[in-house]
Protein backbone atom coordinates (compact mmCIF):
# COMPACT_ATOMS: atom_id res chain seq x y z
CA UNK A 1 0.00 0.00 0.00
CA UNK A 2 1.43 3.44 -1.02
CA UNK A 3 -0.51 7.06 0.29
CA UNK A 4 1.55 9.05 -1.32
CA UNK A 5 -0.40 12.13 -0.47
CA UNK A 6 -0.42 12.05 3.40
CA UNK A 7 -3.45 13.29 5.18
CA UNK A 8 -2.07 16.87 6.67
CA UNK A 9 -3.65 19.11 9.21
CA UNK A 10 -6.31 21.98 7.26
CA UNK A 11 -4.66 25.10 8.26
CA UNK A 12 -7.02 27.07 4.88
CA UNK A 13 -9.67 29.47 6.24
CA UNK A 14 -12.95 29.66 4.84
CA UNK A 15 -16.19 26.69 5.32
CA UNK A 16 -15.62 25.55 1.09
CA UNK A 17 -12.01 24.51 2.43
CA UNK A 18 -14.03 21.70 4.74
CA UNK A 19 -15.33 20.21 1.64
CA UNK A 20 -12.38 20.20 -0.22
CA UNK A 21 -10.22 16.71 0.86
CA UNK A 22 -11.24 13.36 -1.14
CA UNK A 23 -9.84 10.09 0.06
CA UNK A 24 -9.11 6.89 -2.34
CA UNK A 25 -8.97 2.99 -2.04
CA UNK A 26 -7.76 1.68 -5.29
CA UNK A 27 -8.20 -2.51 -5.74
CA UNK A 28 -7.35 -4.52 -8.27
CA UNK A 29 -5.87 -7.63 -9.25
CA UNK A 30 -2.53 -8.92 -9.71
CA UNK A 31 -3.39 -10.05 -13.09
CA UNK A 32 -1.06 -12.13 -15.24
CA UNK A 33 3.05 -11.67 -15.70
CA UNK A 34 2.52 -7.26 -16.57
CA UNK A 35 1.85 -6.98 -13.34
CA UNK A 36 3.87 -7.24 -10.01
CA UNK A 37 3.09 -8.06 -6.80
CA UNK A 38 1.92 -6.08 -3.89
CA UNK A 39 4.57 -3.72 -3.28
CA UNK A 40 7.02 -4.50 -6.02
CA UNK A 41 5.38 -1.72 -8.51
CA UNK A 42 5.65 1.34 -6.73
CA UNK A 43 6.17 3.45 -9.43
CA UNK A 44 2.93 2.40 -11.20
CA UNK A 45 0.98 3.28 -7.67
CA UNK A 46 2.54 6.92 -7.67
CA UNK A 47 1.66 7.47 -11.17
CA UNK A 48 -1.93 6.14 -10.44
CA UNK A 49 -2.30 7.89 -7.10
CA UNK A 50 -0.85 11.40 -8.71
CA UNK A 51 -3.11 10.94 -11.65
CA UNK A 52 -5.90 10.05 -9.44
CA UNK A 53 -5.33 13.00 -7.18
CA UNK A 54 -5.23 15.48 -10.45
CA UNK A 55 -8.71 14.23 -11.12
CA UNK A 56 -10.00 14.83 -7.97
CA UNK A 57 -8.79 18.25 -8.12
CA UNK A 58 -9.76 19.38 -11.38
CA UNK A 59 -12.95 17.39 -11.72
CA UNK A 60 -14.18 17.59 -8.31
CA UNK A 61 -12.85 20.45 -6.63
CA UNK A 62 -10.82 19.13 -3.92
CA UNK A 63 -7.68 20.04 -2.53
CA UNK A 64 -4.70 18.28 -2.92
CA UNK A 65 -3.11 18.43 0.27
CA UNK A 66 -5.85 16.58 1.92
CA UNK A 67 -6.21 14.24 -0.23
CA UNK A 68 -5.09 10.99 0.18
CA UNK A 69 -5.18 7.85 -1.96
CA UNK A 70 -4.19 4.18 -0.73
CA UNK A 71 -3.65 1.60 -2.96
CA UNK A 72 -3.93 -2.19 -2.64
CA UNK A 73 -2.85 -4.79 -5.17
CA UNK A 74 -4.33 -8.10 -4.80
CA UNK A 75 -4.30 -11.36 -6.31
CA UNK A 76 -6.39 -12.26 -8.83
CA UNK A 77 -7.72 -15.30 -7.19
CA UNK A 78 -9.49 -13.03 -4.59
CA UNK A 79 -11.63 -11.58 -7.24
CA UNK A 80 -14.88 -13.27 -9.11
CA UNK A 81 -16.96 -11.44 -12.02
CA UNK A 82 -20.37 -13.55 -12.00
CA UNK A 83 -18.55 -16.07 -9.33
CA UNK A 84 -15.93 -16.87 -12.26
CA UNK A 85 -12.41 -16.07 -11.90
CA UNK A 86 -11.65 -12.22 -13.79
CA UNK A 87 -10.76 -12.85 -16.87
CA UNK A 88 -9.15 -9.48 -17.24
CA UNK A 89 -7.82 -6.69 -15.45
CA UNK A 90 -10.42 -5.13 -13.15
CA UNK A 91 -10.44 -2.57 -10.74
CA UNK A 92 -12.58 -0.79 -8.03
CA UNK A 93 -12.21 2.61 -6.61
CA UNK A 94 -14.08 4.02 -3.70
CA UNK A 95 -13.56 7.83 -3.21
CA UNK A 96 -14.94 9.21 0.31
CA UNK A 97 -16.72 13.10 0.28
CA UNK A 98 -17.98 15.17 2.35
CA UNK A 99 -22.05 14.52 1.71
CA UNK A 100 -23.66 17.90 -0.55
CA UNK A 101 -20.36 19.10 -1.82
CA UNK A 102 -20.46 17.87 -5.32
CA UNK A 103 -23.45 18.09 -7.78
CA UNK A 104 -24.09 15.10 -9.82
CA UNK A 105 -22.95 15.79 -12.81
CA UNK A 106 -19.64 16.85 -11.16
CA UNK A 107 -19.66 13.40 -9.77
CA UNK A 108 -20.56 11.86 -13.13
CA UNK A 109 -17.87 13.56 -14.95
CA UNK A 110 -14.88 12.35 -12.10
CA UNK A 111 -16.59 8.91 -12.38
CA UNK A 112 -15.99 8.88 -16.44
CA UNK A 113 -12.45 9.88 -16.54
CA UNK A 114 -11.23 7.46 -13.23
CA UNK A 115 -12.40 4.72 -15.12
CA UNK A 116 -10.72 5.72 -18.23
CA UNK A 117 -7.50 6.48 -15.75
CA UNK A 118 -8.38 2.98 -14.69
CA UNK A 119 -8.26 1.76 -18.25
CA UNK A 120 -5.44 3.34 -19.19
CA UNK A 121 -3.38 2.31 -15.89
CA UNK A 122 -4.19 -0.91 -15.45
CA UNK A 123 -5.78 -2.26 -18.89
CA UNK A 124 -2.26 -3.19 -20.21
CA UNK A 125 -3.66 -2.48 -24.14
CA UNK A 126 -6.71 -4.26 -23.50
CA UNK A 127 -10.26 -3.24 -21.72
CA UNK A 128 -10.66 -3.86 -17.89
CA UNK A 129 -13.26 -6.18 -17.29
CA UNK A 130 -17.19 -4.86 -17.23
CA UNK A 131 -17.69 -4.90 -14.07
CA UNK A 132 -14.87 -2.64 -12.58
CA UNK A 133 -16.38 -0.28 -10.58
CA UNK A 134 -16.04 3.20 -9.27
CA UNK A 135 -17.92 4.19 -6.58
CA UNK A 136 -18.20 8.31 -4.94
CA UNK A 137 -19.29 7.42 -1.61
CA UNK A 138 -20.85 10.74 0.25
CA UNK A 139 -20.70 10.61 4.19
CA UNK A 140 -21.87 13.17 6.11
CA UNK A 141 -19.64 15.66 8.16
CA UNK A 142 -20.56 14.43 11.27
CA UNK A 143 -19.34 10.88 10.25
CA UNK A 144 -15.86 11.46 8.86
CA UNK A 145 -12.99 14.10 9.47
CA UNK A 146 -9.34 14.16 9.88
CA UNK A 147 -6.62 15.47 12.23
CA UNK A 148 -8.61 14.18 14.64
CA UNK A 149 -11.65 16.61 13.95
CA UNK A 150 -14.91 15.91 11.95
CA UNK A 151 -15.75 18.14 9.10
CA UNK A 152 -18.59 19.42 10.91
CA UNK A 153 -16.67 20.53 14.01
CA UNK A 154 -14.34 22.39 11.30
CA UNK A 155 -17.30 23.79 10.24
CA UNK A 156 -18.24 25.24 13.73
CA UNK A 157 -14.79 26.13 14.54
CA UNK A 158 -14.80 28.23 11.38
CA UNK A 159 -18.79 29.91 11.64
CA UNK A 160 -17.55 31.19 15.19
CA UNK A 161 -14.50 32.53 14.19
CA UNK A 162 -16.36 34.64 12.04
Amino acid sequence: MVSPQPIQPDHSVGEDALSRRGVFVVSYPEHGPGLLAPLQNPGRYQRLAQELTSLTERLLGKRREVTAVMIEDLPAAQWYVDGKDVQRPTALLEISITAGTNTAEEKAAFIKAAFAELQHQLGSGGPLEEASYVVVRELPATDWGYGGHTQQARKRTLAQAK
